[in-house]
């Protein structure tokens, strides 16, 4: 993680600082967006690395116990909630993209819409 932030932090510094006026949209950009998203969704993955180290160590005590229990008992229905979420969810992702997509930029494709 700290990897990816010292990239985008040398690539930000290389980057052409006159972004006004410009005539067409600098491709570098476009790499130094996908770097800071990369070290997101990487630090993003680390919490619920650690949350789940957390629920590891909570096995351990008696009391914490029940909610490791709880937790495990219950996964099948959770992963079901979350799925159906997950899908209503791509459902309007795809409604908003057939509405929208030529007219905004943040319904261009399934994926933006998605995130939209």
């Amino acid at each position: 993680v700290f990897g990816l932030r010292w990239a985008w932090w040398d690539v930000s510094k290389k980057t052409n600082k006159t972004a006004f006026p410009v005539l067409e949209y600098p491709p570098d950009l476009d790499y130094l967006k996908d770097l800071y998203m990369s070290q997101i969704y990487a630090n993003s993955l680390n919490i619920v690395l650690s949350f789940l180290k957390i629920l590891k160590y909570c096995q351990l005590n008696d009391k914490l116990n029940i909610l490791t229990a709880t937790m495990g008992k219950a996964k099948d229905k959770v992963v079901g909630v979350l799925l159906l979420f997950a899908w209503s969810v791509f459902a309007y992702a795809i409604a908003g993209h057939t509405l929208f997509g030529g007219a905004l930029f943040g319904f261009r494709n399934i994926n933006a819409a998605y995130s939209t």
